[in-house]
């Protein structure tokens, strides 16, 4: 896969890179372009990991949780907060590695991110169900 690196401040010359990748796809079964998309989305998902595994993340390789279904069900909490703070960082523009942080500092901003998400809005009172004596008289 060939492609052009421009520098945007002109100091170093525009260069062509040359990338190898090994593959047990045959270049009669897919293109160039179909080879890169899927490399791209390998990546897209190993940097989601990489907030999991990062120490300053939620460091999940250091998890001493390993019997039962706690490591599956921490998982998914853990998913669930990375979730909710990509949200927020589409608001505050910080880094998720920042993010938690601020929040080990203050923990009651966690609260803050779950009003974004719609889970602390008072829900409206209803009408209580009429007795059927009451619509007999």
């Amino acid at each position: 896969v060939k492609r052009q690196v421009k520098t945007v401040n002109g100091k170093k010359p525009d260069t062509v890179e040359i990338a190898f990748g090994v593959t047990s796809v045959s270049k009669e079964q897919t293109t160039a372009e179909e080879v890169l998309r899927i490399n791209r989305n390998h990546w897209a998902v190993e940097a989601a990991h990489n907030v999991l595994d990062n120490r300053n993340g939620f460091d999940e390789d250091a998890s001493k949780i390993r019997c039962g279904h706690g490591p599956e069900n921490m998982a998914c909490m853990r998913r669930f907060a990375l979730t909710v703070l990509r949200r927020y960082q589409k608001i505050n523009d910080r880094p998720i590695t920042e993010q938690l942080q601020r929040m080990g500092l203050k923990p009651r901003r966690i609260m803050e991110y779950l009003k974004l998400m719609g889970n602390t809005r008072p829900k409206a009172k209803s009408k209580p169900p009429r007795s059927k004596w009451l619509l007999a008289a």
